[in-house]
């Protein structure tokens, strides 16, 4: 039977989360993210101009990165200049979260340590992380969609995902940070960014735990709670109650049967004020 047929005799109050008709919502969430991002670039390009009179500090992620390859962590002091928490008076060690670094390693293989940076290497990482930022907004707002209102019309998922892109991406402190892109702000952004892909993977995992879910869901938590850990552990302390909540779960299923694993159906019956989740919870 056709995906249209299944769809014509399926009732739309009962059919499954995540399948509407076509992709309205990414339709109105990419357009919104479009416009977003070139909000975003238009502040960037006034931005890394003043970043770059900092002398140095603009490439400290870099530095750090190629000190890496070469088996320590101090870094040249005009990379961070007055920032420079020194040891013994000759290693100058910042106290920045990794992952802007980690995230340039391979880029670092082909980087001399005390050589000069390409200017165009910060400002791609930039659009990265607002990248990895607009996967994690979508994935989460496109989840609460498809969970609480399956049955809603073409016109109103394409309005709705425009406005969680502009309203996630565009109207954020995101400019703030892309406004003077130095060390503390690209630190903000990559833990904003993967704690937004960690919350989205939560909300899958509690819809449909995998094990390819799980694996995304345990590196963004690392990569989010070493970027900032007054960031990341917003999505480290999601993941942590998402486990106890599995669990006790498990623990009151009928024997015989695991509640974590069968995906979760989540409708309003006609008249009702409640959703019914699929299943019951003890409390």
């Amino acid at each position: 039977m056709s995906r249209s047929a299944v769809l014509r005799r399926t009732p739309a109050l009962h059919r499954a989360p995540g399948f509407p008709g076509g992709h309205p919502y990414d339709a109105g969430f990419l357009t919104g993210a479009a416009i977003a991002a070139l909000l975003f670039l238009f502040v960037g390009q006034g931005g890394f101009p003043l970043g770059s009179r900092s002398v140095g500090r603009l490439h400290f992620y870099t530095a750090q990165a190629v000190a890496l390859l070469h088996g320590h962590w101090d870094v040249p002091q005009k990379a961070l200049n007055a920032e420079c928490f020194m040891i013994h008076r000759t290693k100058c060690l910042g106290y920045f979260g990794i992952t802007p670094a980690l995230l340039r390693l391979p880029v670092a293989l082909f980087l001399r340590q005390g050589a000069k940076f390409p200017h165009f290497l910060e400002p791609t990482y930039w659009v990265l992380g607002f990248s990895v930022m607009a996967l994690g907004a979508w994935w989460i707002s496109r989840q609460l969609v498809a969970a609480w209102a399956p049955a809603m019309g073409r016109r109103r998922r394409k309005l709705i995902g425009f406005v969680a892109a502009v309203s996630c991406l565009g109207a954020t402190p995101l400019l703030y940070l892309i406004g003077r892109p130095l060390v503390y702000e690209e630190a903000i952004l990559w833990a904003v960014a993967f704690s937004a892909v960690a919350l989205g993977a939560v909300m899958s995992m509690w819809r449909r735990p995998r094990l390819s879910t799980l694996i995304v869901l345990l590196l963004a938590d690392v990569l989010a709670v070493s970027a900032r850990p007054t960031v990341g552990s917003s999505a480290l302390f999601a993941t942590v109650v998402l486990g106890w909540r599995l669990l006790a779960l498990n623990r009151h299923a009928p024997a015989g049967e695991s509640s974590s694993v069968r995906p979760v159906s989540c409708w309003r019956p006609r008249g009702s004020s409640r959703w019914d989740l699929g299943y019951r919870t003890p409390w």
